[in-house]
């Protein structure tokens, strides 16, 4: 669905933008798990979806990632995310609220997002080795005689003719 704005609101089009489904990995990955999340919430109710959409992203946003450590939110905006009930209950902290010191409380949390990001990448490279480690511990290794017929790669020897319909 794209969001268009218009003279006097925004509003709705029901038309998605073509783009190509392998171009970004990341993106199918997130959008498998929300698909995921919907059939598990809704079961044999699969029409209600729209209804059950934007619970079941707001559940993959505040979902800690394995390979980080952290939720998507935290690492885009810096603070955790809280609940409407939540917000409805005043903490100790916005009862304390004063306007001059909040100024500098955020500059100082906004130096901690950065050193959050910084943390959460060298915990995905770790993540990254031991994932490495672990297919590399299950895949064996292959022996070849001389003389053996095996299947070679195209690109290897000709890498400028590339596309789906090159001969191998």
């Amino acid at each position: 669905m794209v969001w268009v704005l218009g003279y006097e609101s925004l509003h709705a089009c029901r038309s998605i933008p073509g783009y190509i489904t392998q171009g970004n990995g990341q993106v199918e990955n997130a959008n498998r798990t929300i698909v995921d999340g919907l059939k598990k919430r809704l079961g044999e109710e699969g029409h209600k979806w729209l209804e059950a959409l934007p619970h079941t992203v707001w559940a993959h946003r505040v979902t800690s990632r394995r390979a980080t450590g952290e939720t998507p939110f935290v690492l885009t905006y810096g603070c955790e995310a809280r609940l409407p009930v939540e917000a409805e209950i005043p903490t100790f902290r916005e009862t304390v609220y004063q306007p001059g010191q909040n100024e500098v409380d955020h500059l100082a949390e906004l130096n901690l997002v950065e050193e959050r990001r910084t943390i959460a990448a060298v915990k995905m490279a770790g993540y990254q080795q031991s994932l490495k480690r672990y297919h590399d511990n299950r895949v064996g290794p292959r022996y070849f005689q001389v003389h053996d017929e095996v299947l070679r790669r195209r690109d290897a020897s000709k890498p400028n003719e590339r596309g789906k319909l090159v001969r191998n």
